[in-house]
């Protein structure tokens, strides 16, 4: 049985998105500390992020966690 993923795009003029990256949920699936890592996603100024859950269950996102930083 492969592992649950969760598919993340994003789109910066909230009208088209980017390509999308399928990441696996490592870990037991019934833990809630299941995480996923994106790096290296550029810049953007009103960036938004859509996620979508492989699996025909619920999916519960409890929390997102970016590190900013101000460029030159």
């Amino acid at each position: 049985m492969a592992d649950p993923q969760v598919m993340i795009d994003y789109s910066d003029d909230q009208h088209t998105f980017s390509h999308e990256m399928w990441k696996p949920l490592v870990g037991d699936s019934k833990n809630y500390l299941n995480r996923v890592i994106l790096r290296r996603q550029g810049s953007a100024y009103n960036r938004i992020y859509r996620v979508r859950y492989s699996e025909p269950t619920s999916f519960t996102l409890v929390e997102s966690y970016a590190d900013v930083s101000i460029g030159i």
